[in-house]
């Protein structure tokens, strides 16, 4: 489950950065910085669905894994050959934080339904 919702969260990230074009009436920075808000989340619900190198995580070393990843890539996008196809922005890095928090929170409830309905 951790899997699908994962990459469901990376698939959103598409039509945001596509309706970023459209004139929908909200505010460009919600646009701006929901990849940011999703990306991390989705990768830290893939991480967890390892069954191998990753499947002995806990959620919270799952986080700073998916952390480490998400900033780490906003913070390429400050090298040169990056920045001509990329911007870099505070907000994302920023809103990095809250994405990992909703993904930890989402494992958390997945984790004790899971447990739930296995007794």
């Amino acid at each position: 489950m951790y899997g699908y919702i994962g990459a469901i969260c990376w698939v959103l990230i598409l039509p945001v950065k596509e309706a970023r074009r459209l004139d929908l009436g909200i505010d460009p920075v919600v646009f701006g910085i929901a990849p940011s808000l999703i990306g991390p989340a989705g990768l830290l619900l893939v991480i967890l669905s390892s069954e191998r190198r990753f499947a002995r995580l806990t959620i919270a070393r799952a986080t700073r894994l998916a952390g480490t990843v998400a900033l780490g890539l906003e913070f390429a996008q400050i090298l040169p050959f990056v920045r001509r196809i990329y911007t870099f922005d505070w907000r994302d890095v920023a809103a990095t934080l809250p994405g990992l928090c909703a993904g930890a929170l989402v494992a958390l409830g997945l984790r004790r339904w899971y447990q739930a309905a296995s007794r």
